[in-house]
């Protein structure tokens, strides 16, 4: 199962922190093995916000890290046509005492063409699902063509906006993506004058298919210092009276939706 994360804009809507944020939830709250990809290489790598240079210290002392490549190392032998199960897998890194794999982000620029990228990341797409995960994407955003591709062949696309008036760009007239498509209003601020309804009614879609992901300085600052998974299961159950319950609660309304899109059994109401 394939879940694409995509904006229409660039810098504002939180993309890959959302995702970051479902996919994690979705692993803890629901003990579902999760797979964190990412083709975006202008935001920052996914293995910052999963492991800290404390948890880094500890596992340079393991040989496999060393030959860790992730993208760069599955890019380079998509081109040679040799992107094997066995060799994905050698690529996929588990964070510790979770269900949580992630492919580590491409540190060098790919000289493949557009038509070539398309191919090896349809290519991957396949492996990973044999085997048998929800992996969830971080493309890049705005009009891109295999940004588009990835979407197209993913199973849900997660569309993040911001609260500034915008259009749906490449989706608006594509209603195949628009099928498959559930939105979320990332970086979200609950004192701003455009309310949750405002901001549906700009883009023309619907509240049932919409969520929140609120701006959380806390999740934030988790990300920069590389403890994403420790901040979600420590605040998992935070209560109302907490500083952390308003993002919790709406992510795990956001999780909800974007899990009953990919027609996930067994989510709670």
């Amino acid at each position: 199962m394939n879940i694409a994360f995509w904006s229409n804009v660039s810098g504002r809507s939180g993309t890959s922190g959302n995702m970051l944020a479902v996919g994690i939830m979705t692993s803890v709250l629901y003990s579902l093995k999760t797979m964190l990809v990412q083709t975006d290489s202008v935001s920052r790598p996914i293995d910052e916000a999963l492991e800290s240079r404390k948890a880094d210290t500890i596992i340079n002392e393991e040989l496999y890290f060393y030959s860790r490549k992730g993208m760069d190392e599955l890019i380079e032998r998509g081109r040679r046509n040799l992107l094997t199960g066995e060799m994905v897998e050698t690529n996929v890194v588990n964070v510790k005492h979770t269900n949580i794999y992630y492919i580590p982000s491409a540190k060098e620029k790919s000289n493949s063409n557009g038509k070539e990228n398309i191919k090896i990341y349809e290519t991957l797409m396949n492996k990973l699902n044999n085997m048998g995960n929800l992996n969830f994407w971080d493309v890049l955003n705005g009009e891109n063509s295999t940004s588009k591709a990835i979407m197209e062949k993913s199973d849900v696309v997660v569309v993040n906006l911001c609260q500034e008036a915008g259009n749906l760009g490449i989706l608006r007239d594509n209603e195949g993506l628009l099928k498959k498509a559930v939105f979320l209003i990332g970086k979200y601020d609950s004192s701003s004058r455009k309310s949750f309804g405002n901001i549906c009614k700009e883009y023309g879609i619907s509240k049932d298919n919409t969520g929140i992901i609120s701006y959380n300085i806390h999740f934030h600052d988790a990300v920069n210092e590389g403890r994403a998974v420790p901040f979600i299961m420590k605040n998992i159950f935070a209560k109302k009276h907490e500083a952390n319950f308003e993002f919790i609660n709406n992510l795990f309304k956001a999780t909800n939706l974007v899990l009953k899109k990919a027609g996930v059994e067994g989510i709670e109401e």
